[in-house]
């Protein structure tokens, strides 16, 4: 007896595995009708996700859609009238070398200090790169201070993994008033 199973359509392989992982994750919607019990009914989960796709139209895609179609103008808030302008705009932004560089640092700051998923593989890097000041909301006059270090990092990024090294420095200065 096999221990893998091929769903098949028309000569098309639909998706191959083991009985138990064609049952719990089909890989496409026709799969999961065939194999599902009961059967899936696509009007319901029509009905399932129509709030929220109305919601994402509403509050995500529309709006979106308006700012891009503004950012092709020359109005300004408050400005009566707008005139087209095309991609203008978008030429003179990158044009500026402030613009450009100020997206470089920012593009490099995300990279370094943010966590996410590369080729299947987690990854976290930095989480923070400075020293740090104590939070203090009721001090006044002065912000107290500390010695604590940074955490530091290195990153490897190669064709086939990522590789974190991360080293926090153990800390027990005292804090002063800056």
């Amino acid at each position: 007896m096999s221990d893998r199973v091929a769903l098949m359509r028309e000569g098309k392989v639909l998706q191959l595995g083991t009985p138990q992982e064609i049952y719990r994750t089909p890989a496409t919607l026709e799969v999961a009708r065939f194999v599902g019990s009961p059967r899936i009914n696509t009007s319901q989960l029509l009905l399932l996700i129509t709030p929220s796709g109305v919601l994402l139209m509403a509050l995500l895609v529309l709006p979106l859609a308006a700012v891009a179609l503004v950012s092709l103008t020359d109005w300004q808030f408050g400005a009566p009238t707008l005139n087209w302008v095309g991609v203008n705009n978008y030429i003179s932004l990158w044009s500026d070398p402030v613009f450009r560089q100020s997206m470089a640092n920012t593009l490099l700051y995300l990279f370094i200090v943010t966590s996410g998923s590369w080729q299947g593989i987690s990854f976290s890097t930095l989480r923070g790169t400075n020293h740090q000041v104590a939070l203090d909301l009721k001090a006044e006059g002065k912000v107290p201070g500390s010695h604590e270090p940074a955490q530091y990092g290195v990153v490897l990024v190669e064709s086939e993994q990522i590789t974190v090294h991360l080293h926090d420095f153990d800390d027990i200065s005292p804090r002063f008033w800056l």
